[in-house]
């Protein structure tokens, strides 16, 4: 999926400089969401896995306020 967001929607938002910012957060999030899940699967100590459940838990959920933000959000044109 996100291949196919890079290659259809990410580069093309990117140069036509269109929210960046929201865009920005969510592919931050999207790859922290990726590094924990990797390390849910491979935890680096038994220990660490309840910690890193709950960061993932929290980032996930997260980062439904930066995409509502980037799908609804129109910021004024400026003049």
């Amino acid at each position: 999926m996100f291949g196919w967001l890079w290659g259809r929607h990410i580069i093309w938002g990117w140069k036509a400089k269109r929210h960046r910012l929201t865009g920005g957060l969510l592919f931050v999030l999207l790859f922290i969401l990726v590094l924990s899940g990797y390390f849910l699967y491979y935890p680096p100590s038994d220990g660490a896995f309840p910690v890193i459940a709950v960061l993932h838990w929290t980032f996930g959920l997260a980062l439904l306020i930066p995409f509502f933000l980037h799908r609804y959000w129109r910021p004024s044109k400026k003049r």
